[in-house]
């Protein structure tokens, strides 16, 4: 189970996700003729045959399924535009392109229910799991450094919903790990300073006095072993943590 620290939000299910995303606006080409619409989400048409519209998703995958519309393509799913993306995703190791938070759900249920309003659907269906599977590879490799250089944060901008879904809580819970060791090894080197600008005499000191001068070595030995636990978890490695390695994914197929 998700800890409480990990956010409301790493409880969401997949399913959950997409009930959100169907209040995304997106515009219609209505077969019928009607009055506005007075939804508790806002007003929507008038509604006249051939003049685009825009409603909520939801209404929208309705209207098509009683064949009351057709579907204008979102611009994000074109052929040309999702070619460029993909482009830059591959070119640009650090930087996420900016697309709808939930454009991975959008896309699923546009695919899955008006395929025939989209042009060249099975290619956009191979575009969006490439730029898919480019970003997680990212989002992972983003993980291991923050692991190899004890960072505190984890840059994850212009990542959708359904792409942080299923490390979201992994995230919180490995980097508070990091911020432990990396606070432990703080303590540890301001220990050893202190002990190098003691008097020589003093330090020669008493044995009892230098008896228990190992444990700061054993801590740090503690935290150097922690932070390879949570690189080896961060990159993938191990049988538990086996789902969370990078992986294609085929959410786009039928």
């Amino acid at each position: 189970m998700p800890s409480d620290d990990a956010g409301g939000l790493a409880q969401l299910t997949a399913a959950e996700l997409e009930f959100i995303a169907e209040d995304a606006l997106i515009e219609i080409v209505p077969k019928f003729k009607h009055g506005p619409l007075h939804l508790i989400q806002g007003d929507f048409g008038p509604f006249v045959p051939q003049a685009r519209a825009k409603v909520p998703l939801w209404l929208a995958i309705t209207l098509k399924k009683r064949q009351k519309c057709q579907i204008a393509c979102p611009s994000f799913m074109s052929v040309g535009y999702l070619e460029q993306v993909l482009r830059r995703e591959r070119e640009d190791a650090a930087v996420f392109t900016p697309l709808p938070h939930h454009y991975l759900e959008i896309a699923s249920l546009l695919l899955n229910t008006a395929s025939d309003d989209i042009e060249e659907p099975d290619r956009v269906r191979t575009l969006l799991e490439d730029v898919e599977n480019v970003r997680r590879a990212k989002m992972y490799e983003g993980m291991g450094s923050a692991a190899q250089e004890v960072q505190q944060a984890v840059k994850v901008n212009d990542l959708g919903a359904m792409e942080l879904l299923p490390v979201r809580s992994f995230f919180a819970e490995a980097l508070a790990s990091l911020y432990v060791v990396s606070g432990q090894q703080s303590a540890d080197q301001r220990a050893r300073d202190l002990e190098e600008k003691m008097p020589a005499t003093r330090a020669s000191g008493g044995g009892d006095d230098n008896a228990g001068g190992g444990g700061g070595d054993d801590d740090v030995g503690a935290a150097a072993a922690g932070l390879g636990a949570v690189e080896a978890a961060a990159a993938g490695g191990g049988e538990e943590e086996e789902p969370l390695r990078p992986r294609r994914v085929r959410r786009f197929r039928s």
